[in-house]
């Protein structure tokens, strides 16, 4: 091992010996007064066994080294248990890790909730941030997307095409009592384009409302990003209600004509990034008389097409007893609601991108555009979709 590092190592060890004992006697000092908690709260219980039992310098700083991988693994998970972050501590957090670290301040792949919650990090397209309004759209970034799908409803109205979007909240917002810390009340760029679209005469598909009535049921998944077949269920809902205003003879699936199943797989992408086989069941939705027939895909993977899986690019469904077109712009949240729409339209093409591609448009030539994206894709929406004229 070269010197400088074994310097810095030893450093490290020996400033651990006065910071330990500094840092637990604050936290018995003001644990009783945290920020946000009326009670007291018991602080953890350190050891100092090694460095009190060590025998000469080698046995102390051997100590010190055993003790401070202890103590800090107590502290971490006594933080994480008892305080988790408070609004205050929230910021003063992002502030360190941001302003002065200039590093991600929220880098996991998952974040673990309470209970047995687990939730998406800042690994994958900011995430968390996003959903805790720390990273956010500027109002010039609003304008603009919503030029843009506003450029993307007339296009469509003005080819005679019924244009619908839809936005879907992440489980941070509707289950942000999980989350291991408070949610800051600030707003969200998912708040900021729902006041934005509320403005225009777009039919703009929010079933954020109805997701949060209904979460005594549970919407989400414990162990995967997306919402499950009772959420993807509310959603139908919501997104038929948008429809029938428009197409008054297009009913949709009741709830009598709907079953959830369920089935232990394993699957759950958060469980995945752990390394591990979810133990909750995956709950779909789907009817109990299936009309739909898969149909044989017929457009080609664009190149340089970003997914794992390019067979899910283009799925196409026929129902002799639905009527007109639907074609759908979307990503991974859609897939709970595949069961669903083919069952109620007659002609349905679903495509895994939600840039709105027109030359699809004009080819399919449908009755009904749906363009869907999750809050996490706000910000990727925004980068590939553009201003049509």
């Amino acid at each position: 091992m070269p010197k400088y590092i074994a310097n810095i190592i030893f450093t490290f060890v020996i400033s651990l010996l006065f910071l330990l004992p500094t840092s637990y006697m604050v936290v018995r000092s003001f644990a009783p007064t945290l920020i946000g908690y009326k009670k007291p709260i018991k602080p953890p219980v350190l050891n100092f066994k090694h460095i009190y039992n060590g025998q000469g310098v080698k046995g102390k700083i051997k100590g010190v080294y055993l003790d401070a991988t202890y103590n800090i693994k107590v502290l971490y998970e006594w933080y994480i248990r008892k305080i988790g972050l408070k609004k205050e501590l929230l910021k003063m957090y992002q502030f360190i890790k941001e302003d002065i670290l200039n590093t991600n301040p929220f880098p996991n792949k998952v974040i673990k909730g309470r209970i047995g919650w687990l939730f998406l990090g800042d690994d994958f397209e900011n995430a968390l941030s996003i959903s805790l309004g720390i990273k956010r759209f500027n109002k010039k970034q609003i304008k603009n997307i919503t030029r843009t799908i506003t450029s993307h409803y007339n296009w469509c109205n003005q080819r005679g095409i019924k244009y619908y979007f839809m936005l879907v909240p992440g489980k941070h917002d509707i289950y942000s009592e999980y989350l291991p810390f408070d949610k800051p009340d600030q707003p969200t760029t998912y708040d900021m384009l729902s006041e934005a679209l509320a403005l225009t005469q777009i039919p703009f598909v929010d079933s954020r409302e109805a997701l949060i009535s209904g979460k005594s049921k549970q919407l989400y998944y414990k162990e995967d990003t997306h919402w499950n077949g009772h959420g993807a269920w509310i959603a139908y809902l919501q997104l038929m209600d948008s429809i029938g205003q428009d197409f008054p003879f297009i009913s949709g699936l009741s709830h009598r004509e709907v079953f959830f199943d369920s089935v232990f797989n394993g699957s759950g992408d958060l469980a995945k990034f752990l390394n591990r086989r979810s133990p909750f069941p995956k709950i779909s939705a789907y009817p109990v008389v299936s009309n739909a027939k898969i149909m044989k895909k017929q457009l080609k993977v664009p190149a340089g097409y970003n997914t794992s899986s390019p067979n899910n690019y283009e799925y196409r469904f026929r129902n002799r007893k639905g009527e007109l077109k639907v074609l759908v712009f979307r990503d991974s949240y859609f897939t709970a609601l595949q069961t669903l729409i083919p069952e109620t339209f007659g002609s349905n093409v679903l495509i895994w991108d939600p840039k709105m591609d027109t030359n699809i448009i004009i080819k399919e030539q449908p009755d009904i555009v749906i363009q869907e994206v999750a809050e996490r894709m706000i910000k990727k929406f925004y980068l590939i979709n553009r201003a049509l004229n």
